[in-house]
Formats: C-alpha cells, sequence, structure tokens
C-alpha cells in the first residue's frame, strides 16, 4: 500500500470513529479550533466589518487543509506524501507562516 492510500485510509477510519460513539457529536476534520485573531491591519479591518455586518467568520482550515491549498496556489501541485507529513509533524506554531519554504527545484517557489 502507498503512502498516498494509506494517509487516504487513515483518514477514513478516522472520520468512521469519530461517529462511532454512542453520542452523535460534529466532528470538523477539516477546520483547526485556534481561536481567529486579527494577524495585521488588513486582518482587522476585515473583522470588524463582519462584525458590523453580523457575519462569523469561517474557522481556520486544519493544518492538511492549509498545506494543499498552499501547494496548489503557490506552485500549481499537491505536495508529496513526505513534504505533507514533514509539514504535518512539525510542531513550530508559525508553521503557516513560512510559505516561502513551499516549493521544489524547477518551480517557480524552488
Amino acid at each position: 500500500m502507498n503512502t498516498v492510500t494509506s494517509l487516504i485510509s487513515a483518514l477514513v477510519l478516522t472520520a468512521a470513529l469519530a461517529g462511532a460513539g454512542t453520542e452523535r457529536t460534529f466532528v470538523a476534520i477539516f477546520e483547526s479550533h485556534s481561536e481567529l485573531t486579527p494577524q495585521g491591519r488588513i486582518d482587522e479591518l476585515v473583522f470588524a466589518g463582519l462584525k458590523r455586518l453580523g457575519i462569523q467568520p469561517a474557522n481556520l482550515c486544519s493544518d492538511g487543509v492549509f498545506v494543499r491549498r498552499v501547494y496548489l496556489d503557490v506552485i500549481g501541485t499537491l505536495p508529496t506524501p513526505q513534504e505533507a507529513s514533514q509539514f504535518l509533524m512539525d510542531r513550530d506554531p508559525n508553521k503557516r507562516g513560512a510559505v516561502s519554504t513551499v516549493g521544489r527545484a524547477g518551480s517557480p517557489a524552488g
């Protein structure tokens, strides 16, 4: 079984186990439960506008979703299983800010 198949199997198993309890609790495996905080002046303005309009901002995405989106946006392809695993195992709380590290030799960011 290759790494991609293993990752997909693990995701399916996790989702199945999350719904296997006696209580039906919604588990948002594609969202992060980190608190939304403005990261700069633009965020402050956007958050203020959303609050004024009575709109609750969406939750942050999970690290798995984030790494997929960054690779697609920056170099136009999905991360390799090794790149995704490396990002997911990184415990640095500022790892999302290190977008400049995304890229492969010969790619626009690499």
